[in-house]
């Protein structure tokens, strides 16, 4: 059904509004890309999709068999533990929770997010494949205030970085004192301030380019460095978010 008139509002003032989407690839994962891309398609939406491919044959799956241009498909972050070609292409070493490739291979997604916002001024919205799109998610991104350059989670829960927080060093608490569990399955981001430095500092903490650090466990070590992020706030209380 057509969106009532405050949502339709809301979607032209939230930053999301003219997003990119983006995915990651491999030649094990073309079954979980076909099931996703199907159902996108059926949505009908001018959104351009993205695609960080991640070896030959992947490539040539999304070229040839789904007609992906070229220009769509974009190259890996180069990352520590993918060995001397930088690519993470095996699909084997990947889907082994808690190997290095997999942990690569998952914090890869927040540069190559990062890179996309710096050479297309757009906002992007990141999806694992183990999905299928039913709706457009600007219906529920659009909800947040104008102000939220980021979300995080398969809920769209809202989280601001806070550029004044605290910046202590100090080891994060044990996993099962954060209240906060993020799924980073899904994550959107605006190229403002906020949404760009939540993403480096988000790269940072997952082990940037060596990225051998579980990047949900990262999240999680950020909200324990900074609680303002689950409240919404990035300045001091009572002062207008950017």
């Amino acid at each position: 059904r057509p969106p009532s008139v405050s949502c339709a509002r809301s979607m032209a003032t939230s930053c999301f509004s003219n997003f990119s989407v983006l995915v990651q690839v491999n030649s094990g994962m073309l079954d979980m890309w076909c099931n996703w891309w199907t159902h996108y398609k059926k949505l009908k939406l001018e959104n351009p999709v993205y695609v960080v491919a991640h070896g030959d044959d992947a490539i040539a799956a999304l070229v040839n068999e789904y007609g992906l241009p070229p220009e769509r498909l974009l190259a890996p972050p180069r990352m520590g533990a993918a060995g001397e070609s930088g690519q993470l292409v095996g699909a084997a070493s990947v889907r082994n929770f808690g190997s290095a490739s997999f942990y690569a291979f998952n914090t890869a997604k927040i540069r190559a997010a990062r890179d996309l916002m710096a050479q297309t001024g757009r906002p992007v919205v990141f999806t694992d494949l183990d999905t299928a799109w039913l709706k457009s998610p600007l219906e529920q991104l659009a909800r947040l205030p104008s102000s939220k350059a980021f979300a995080i989670g398969p809920e769209g829960s809202h989280l601001d970085f806070a550029p004044k927080a605290s910046t202590s060093a100090a080891a994060p608490p044990p996993p099962a004192t954060n209240k906060h569990y993020v799924c980073a399955c899904f994550f959107a981001a605006c190229p403002s301030y906020s949404g760009v430095t939540m993403l480096d500092k988000w790269w940072t903490a997952s082990g940037g380019a060596d990225g051998r650090a579980n990047e949900q466990l990262a999240f999680q070590w950020l909200l324990n460095l900074w609680p303002e992020l689950i409240k919404g706030r990035t300045r001091n209380a009572g002062a207008a978010s950017p």
